[in-house]
């Protein structure tokens, strides 16, 4: 069975989206887009592992409803390296990965950044809610 690899990101402090609600969300985009009916592929949430905000609603989310996760964490060992630059390459890393579409919660700088490399690098996307 092929993958369809969803990436999710979004902010840490978001005001105007809890857990509930993104996972109420969720379940109208997989269901709008025909992931609760049998089909040849199977779900995987691509996401950046923070513990907070959405990254945090995505695990939760996947956990819950046994959806295949693949994170991409900032280590300390990236925060050595990289500074704090760290989640940019980290963002890098994800969209070089190739997921097949990204939706893309309110945030900040990272945020931007992640539209920016998906729109270069020509994977489809959408924004959830708010300004970009």
């Amino acid at each position: 069975m092929k993958k369809f690899r969803l990436l999710i990101s979004g902010g840490r402090k978001l005001t105007n989206y809890d857990e509930r609600s993104f996972a109420t969300y969720l379940d109208y985009w997989l269901e709008d887009n025909g992931w609760h009916e049998p089909g040849e592929y199977r779900l995987v949430l691509v996401h950046g592992d923070c513990p907070k905000g959405i990254d945090s609603f995505a695990k939760s989310y996947a956990k819950e409803c046994e959806i295949e996760q693949e994170l991409y964490t900032v280590t300390e060992r990236d925060y050595k390296q990289y500074g704090r630059l760290a989640p940019l390459y980290r963002n890098t890393n994800m969209v070089l990965s190739k997921p097949d579409y990204g939706l893309i919660f309110p945030g900040g700088n990272g945020t931007k950044d992640m539209m920016v490399k998906l729109f270069k690098y020509g994977i489809p996307f959408e924004f959830v809610g708010g300004k970009p």
